[in-house]
């Protein structure tokens, strides 16, 4: 299902609720009649579209996380097999001073010198 035309619709929703809520704070200024709709004021309309942008940044951030997630993952392990080469060849230059012999990482590169 497209996310897209929700969070449009959630930002329409949102801008409209605003429109409502400063309309109707206008009459209320400039009239005595205080008015609402289906028993909202106007603060309810601000309430009703704050909620409607926040969901819609919300709903935003997830799709935009969702798609760059496999990239942000294959990033983070770039990163640590990194780290772990680097403490490998710190760890093999320590043994190398202290004269230790360092074992092959496979067994066939230690019979290839042998041959």
């Amino acid at each position: 299902m497209p996310v897209l035309p929700i969070i449009d619709l959630l930002i329409l929703v949102g801008w409209t609720s605003l429109g409502v809520g400063a309309v109707l704070k206008a009459v209320a200024l400039t009239t005595v009649y205080r008015p609402n709709i289906l028993s909202l004021s106007s603060m309810d309309f601000v309430v009703v579209a704050v909620v409607c942008f926040v969901f819609s940044l919300t709903l935003a951030a997830r799709t935009w996380v969702k798609l760059n997630e496999p990239r942000l993952m294959a990033m983070d392990q770039r990163e640590a097999d990194a780290r772990v080469r680097r403490l490998s060849m710190e760890h093999d230059l320590e043994l190398a001073e202290a004269g230790a012999e360092i074992a092959p990482l496979r067994p066939e590169e230690a019979t290839a010198g042998h041959r």
